[in-house]
């Protein structure tokens, strides 16, 4: 047994517009368009948080390892 839900229930931000034109792409396209639309929403990549990242991952690995807190 399949359950369908409407596009609109997952792409809220989608217009109408848009989800008929995605719908009427081949798979691959209706994908990227998805995509983009997803991308624009969203802040770009910063490589700066994988470094803010990785350094609280090692102040914690310290913390653990020492057994003592770090305030944040």
């Amino acid at each position: 047994m399949h359950n369908t839900i409407a596009i609109q229930q997952v792409f809220t931000e989608a217009g109408q517009t848009f989800i008929e034109n995605t719908l009427s792409l081949q798979d691959d396209a209706a994908v990227g368009a998805l995509a983009e639309m997803l991308q624009a929403q969203y802040p770009q990549y910063d490589p700066t948080i994988e470094i803010i990242n990785s350094v609280a991952l090692l102040f914690a690995d310290v913390a653990f390892k020492s057994g003592r807190r770090i305030a944040y």
